[in-house]
């Protein structure tokens, strides 16, 4: 059985970045649990990689790949850039956490 799970969301969240992190793992984490005896259980998430909701989903979700790759689930992060050059006009900031994100991407 293969999840694939999206987001998407606003650019600017209220609340507490971490929180909102935990939150995501939370919805993840018992959608997932139910079925982790699952024969063939694969994961693969997938995000726009825009400000806001989309990278904070990243974020989260490099965090819960390393906990089901202990569990021997397959796990993927897909980075489903728009267009090229999409970062392109962000401060520096916002730049490097995107590259940094991309590159924990598969």
């Amino acid at each position: 059985m293969t999840f694939t799970i999206g987001v998407t969301g606003h650019r600017n969240l209220h609340g507490n970045e971490h929180d909102i992190i935990h939150g995501i793992k939370y919805i993840v984490f018992h959608l997932l649990e139910e079925n982790i005896q699952e024969a063939n259980l694969s994961v693969n998430t997938i995000s726009g990689m825009a400000l806001g909701a989309d990278l904070l989903f990243v974020k989260a979700m490099v965090d819960a790949r390393r906990y089901y790759k202990e569990h021997h689930v397959p796990f993927s992060i897909t980075a489903a850039i728009p267009f090229k050059g999409q970062c392109d006009r962000w401060n520096n900031a916002c730049r490097h956490l995107w590259s940094e994100l991309l590159d924990q991407c598969d």
